[in-house]
């Protein structure tokens, strides 16, 4: 795997999950701010853009109250804001409404919930950090397409009644395939996203998977065929003309 992705130059973005920032850890841990500030400006540094996504540190936390989630994002989106401008090139450039909300671990609200959060969360990003991209929740495709059609549906419709349906202006998901299903799956799931971004008029936002691999080494447990998988898809994502993530 490290060997298939050593030319890590090949991507432009760094998306920031799992490095100590997430919501909750920059609201209890002044520290996680200087974590935050030395991965924006090393990925800046190589000339690569930044991904946040939001979400929450442990499992099956409690949903977040639309105060404190306003609070961060206001704070987080003027911190931004202010390493840009002329002769500077930092901050965040996009920002992603959630992670894998409808899977287990990661978001433990409704659909609609989720959409409350994000409606908040939205007007402090367009207020103080406007140059930034706002995208979608990545949901994630380990779990079962009924589901994932489901909560998009409920998601976006919410986010529509909340008139910021508009302010997306990226749609994510997470291609991870299932112990059955084989590296080609992702094609079906790619179909399935344009489905909704169809129905919901996103179809001319950029579909982006920011985040996919094999699944799990107990899934596919010889290196090779986990790097053969992640180079499968890759690959048919370019073909099908979309933004792929890199493996996690």
């Amino acid at each position: 795997m490290i060997a298939l992705w050593q030319n890590w130059r090949d991507f432009g973005t760094v998306r920031l999950w799992d490095n100590g920032v997430k919501i909750d850890q920059l609201e209890n841990n002044p520290n996680a701010w200087t974590t935050l500030k030395d991965l924006v400006d090393t990925s800046h540094e190589n000339h690569k853009q930044v991904m946040y996504t939001f979400g929450l540190s442990g499992q099956d936390k409690a949903v977040p109250s639309v105060a404190s989630v306003t609070a961060l994002a206001e704070k987080l989106a003027k911190w931004s804001a202010a390493q840009k401008g002329p002769g500077k090139d930092g901050g965040i450039n996009t920002y992603e409404l959630w992670n894998e909300p409808n899977a287990k671990g990661f978001f433990s609200g409704t659909p609609e919930q989720l959409a409350q959060l994000n409606a908040a969360m939205i007007k402090e990003m367009k207020k103080y950090d406007p140059t930034a991209t706002i995208a979608s929740p990545a949901v994630s495709f380990d779990s079962s397409e009924k589901s994932i059609n489901s909560f998009e549906d409920q998601y976006f419709t919410a986010m529509n009644k909340l008139g910021v349906l508009k302010d997306i202006q990226q749609v994510d998901f997470h291609g991870y395939q299932t112990p059955t299903q084989t590296p080609e799956q992702v094609v079906q799931d790619i179909a399935d996203m344009r489905q909704i971004q169809s129905k919901f008029g996103l179809s001319k936002d950029p579909l982006v998977d920011s985040e996919d691999s094999f699944g799990k080494d107990i899934w596919v447990p010889n290196a090779q065929t986990q790097a053969d998988d992640v180079a499968q898809k890759f690959i048919m994502e370019k073909a099908e003309g979309i933004t792929p993530g890199p493996p996690r």
